[in-house]
């Protein structure tokens, strides 16, 4: 095992925050009650999380870093232990709900942001415990347990009716906010790696579970990705056996964009399995397509705000984005 390290604070608050605002974010991250965000506050060395690797160190600082807390990584020598009351299962709770922020492709279980939600999903997994017997359903790999739950997520999600080139430069928060309202469970995460970016230029996703989209097509999974909080693009994934339907769906009503695709001086190339892609966009943004997907193979419908032809680094067929 190399280097370990832990997080501490002394309750200092970053410049534009209230103590009363981090106080709250805390407790929505970490659970803390009352009596721990007074040690929190109380001047004295607290720390958060120890005895973990650098990088795990970095992840978790960044999530308390947007609570408005001013907090440090130190490095360790010694088997480190807990001062403050800082106990083992306080140290858990935070590990949890950041894993949650972190999101699906980073081992971490979905965001349940409200009460109404909590309910369903607990529901859910007693139901998923009932089903598998001896405990099977936790032996399994992580991603079929996210595949299991996922499945399960579906029979409540909303059908996606929002139409693509209905989608402009919207603010970040009124988008989570609007769907959200409409009953999506989205999973939200910024600090982006190479491979969770929807095009270049991303810096923070949100996801859920789908059922279905537009005429009750079958669908898996919707994200909206965002650029300096602002909408950037909206990603939805479909079952290789919607394709069909998804094309026609997508000629008859994307009739205030232009067919780009057979168009000379726009070279759009193939998806990552040599299918044909096809384009249809404005000065202003496009949306994408793949002409055909293997058997069994997921595909996936892209609205992006950039112009599809500008050859310069915000386009995504020239930057390796989601196609």
């Amino acid at each position: 095992m190399g280097n370990i390290y832990r997080i501490i604070t002394t309750g200092e608050i970053s410049s534009g925050t209230t103590k009363k605002e981090v106080e709250e974010n805390l407790a929505q991250l970490c659970k803390y009650d009352q009596a721990k965000l007074e040690k929190v506050f109380s001047g004295e060395k607290f720390i958060f999380k120890s005895n973990i690797e650098l990088d795990v160190a970095r992840r978790y600082k960044n999530a308390l870093d947007k609570t408005g807390i001013v907090c440090q990584i130190e490095p360790l020598t010694n088997s480190p232990s807990t001062s403050n009351g800082t106990s083992d299962s306080s140290q858990t709770t935070i590990a949890s709900q950041e894993r949650k922020n972190l999101g699906r492709e980073r081992g971490d279980s979905p965001e349940i942001t409200n009460p109404s939600s909590k309910r369903v999903y607990v529901l859910l997994a007693i139901l998923v415990i009932l089903a598998v017997s001896g405990g099977v359903f936790y032996s399994l790999p992580k991603h079929y347990q996210y595949e299991v739950t996922d499945s399960f997520k579906r029979f409540t999600a909303p059908n996606f009716i929002h139409a693509l080139d209905q989608f402009g430069d919207e603010n970040q928060a009124d988008v989570i906010r609007e769907f959200k309202s409409r009953g999506y469970e989205f999973n939200c995460y910024g600090g982006l790696r190479h491979e969770e970016l929807v095009i270049k230029g991303d810096d923070y996703v949100c996801w859920a579970p789908l059922k279905s989209a537009y005429d009750n097509i079958p669908a898996r999974f919707l994200t909206f990705s965002f650029k300096e909080k602002k909408l950037h693009a909206v990603r939805l994934e479909f079952p290789d056996t919607s394709l069909p339907l998804v094309k026609d769906y997508l000629g008859k009503t994307l009739n205030k964009m232009k067919r780009l695709d057979t168009l000379p001086g726009c070279d759009f190339g193939t998806d990552n399995f040599g299918y044909r892609l096809l384009v249809w966009g404005n000065e202003n943004s496009h949306v994408a397509t793949s002409a055909g997907t293997p058997d069994g193979q997921p595909f996936i419908v892209l609205w992006a705000n950039v112009s599809p032809c500008d050859q310069n680094q915000n386009s995504p067929f020239k930057t390796g984005g989601e196609f």
